[in-house]
Order: structure tokens, then C-alpha cells, then sequence
């Protein structure tokens, strides 16, 4: 059977200008149909931060901690807690950081 022969690109339109990859062009529970679904969730998610911490005292990640919270309608909250500045962390090591803690379904 041949998946999607009339399709030649990959790539939909979602929400605007942001191009996500279709899971339908992949075969069903390859990586790259997963990938895709994952994409696809991120593309359509709104996500919501907010970051408290000191700026007087150098960062400690030991004692910090962040909570995710995914709620109705695909908001995602993100709570952050720092202990110290954040300017001690790039926005790659603080999405490192984040990504650390699993998010909760409070729908």
C-alpha cells in the first residue's frame, strides 16, 4: 500500500508562519511519526513562564525547582524557582533545567 502518494512534502502549516512535519506522511509508530506528533503538540501548546529568583545570591541549582502544569485547552504553566541569579544560567541551560521536571495534567 503506498502511504500518502499524492503528498510530496512533509510539511503543514500550523498556526501562522510555523512549519510542522505531518505524523500521517511517516509510517504509524516509526520515530519519525512520533517526532512529528510530538511537534505538532509543541506547535499548537501556549506556554506560559514564570521565574522567580535572587538576584543577590549566585545560583544553586540543588535547591531550585520548577513545577509544569499542563492545563485546559493546551496552556502549559511553568513555574520556576531559583536559587540565585538567573542571569547565571543561558537560555539553553535553563531550558536544560526545565526540562528536567515532568509536567503534571491538572486538566
Amino acid at each position: 500500500m503506498r502511504r500518502n502518494s499524492l503528498s510530496t512534502n512533509v510539511w503543514y502549516q500550523q498556526e501562522g508562519a510555523r512549519l510542522v512535519p505531518k505524523p500521517s506522511d511517516y509510517p504509524v509508530g516509526s520515530v519519525e511519526s512520533r517526532a512529528a506528533a510530538r511537534a505538532v503538540v509543541h506547535a499548537t501548546t501556549q506556554r506560559v513562564q514564570l521565574l522567580s529568583s535572587c538576584d543577590s545570591e549566585a545560583l544553586n541549582l540543588e535547591t531550585s525547582y520548577c513545577e509544569r502544569m499542563l492545563w485546559p485547552k493546551g496552556l502549559l504553566v511553568e513555574l520556576i524557582f531559583l536559587d540565585g541569579r538567573s542571569s547565571d544560567l543561558s537560555e539553553d541551560e535553563l531550558e536544560a533545567f526545565i526540562s528536567r521536571f515532568p509536567i503534571r495534567d491538572d486538566r
